[in-house]
């Protein structure tokens, strides 16, 4: 009975320990499996499923000068954190949700001839037909809408990406650079 009182006293201080650990430990890992924006280029993708790190790996053995890692995710990553969708690179949205989603995406000056155009200005390279069956990437991401239906996917450039050179902020042209690799992959 005196040991149960004994640990149970120290109970909190275990408890206060292990998240301590915990979020240190997260914190290195973080260091180590991540950069700075200036150095990657992020990818958001609103389908069904994505094999996040395949792709992530795939499009990493064609880096752009200056970047040293892609991030791919699902929108849901960015589920209570708009910010870091905002930021987003690229983005690969089906035709039905691109206008939801026209303030992050970048105004094109010279859009491609068969692009998506929404009112700002921003212009969607078609990534994957419903018609055909075929897209980019496609052993990576399930092209299916939310209701689980085919449907034409497009690619936008983000607004506030600092690797888009269309935008005021931009440092360089990576994320059109990492696209073109996009749209090889199979």
């Amino acid at each position: 009975m005196r040991v149960i009182k004994k640990i149970g006293g120290q109970i909190l201080v275990f408890l206060t320990f292990l998240v301590l650990s915990t979020m240190l430990w997260g914190w290195l890992f973080t260091l180590k499996t991540d950069t700075v924006p200036a150095h990657k280029i992020t990818v958001y993708i609103d389908a069904s499923a994505v094999r996040e790190t395949a792709l992530a790996a795939k499009l990493e053995e064609n880096l752009p000068e200056n970047i040293r890692m892609v991030k791919a995710h699902a929108f849901s990553y960015a589920f209570f954190d708009d910010q870091a969708l905002s930021g987003a690179d690229i983005f690969i949205v089906p035709e039905s949700r691109a206008a939801g989603w026209r303030d992050s995406f970048a105004p094109v000056a010279d859009p491609p001839e068969g692009a998506m155009l929404l009112e700002n200005g921003a212009a969607g390279i078609l990534v994957y037909s419903a018609v055909s069956g075929q897209g980019s990437a496609a052993s990576y991401i399930t092209y299916l809408n939310e209701d689980g239906k085919p449907e034409n996917f497009y690619l936008f450039f983000g607004a506030r990406s600092a690797h888009y050179a269309a935008n005021d902020n931009a440092v360089d042209n990576a994320a059109a650079e990492l696209a073109a690799v996009f749209l090889d992959l199979e």
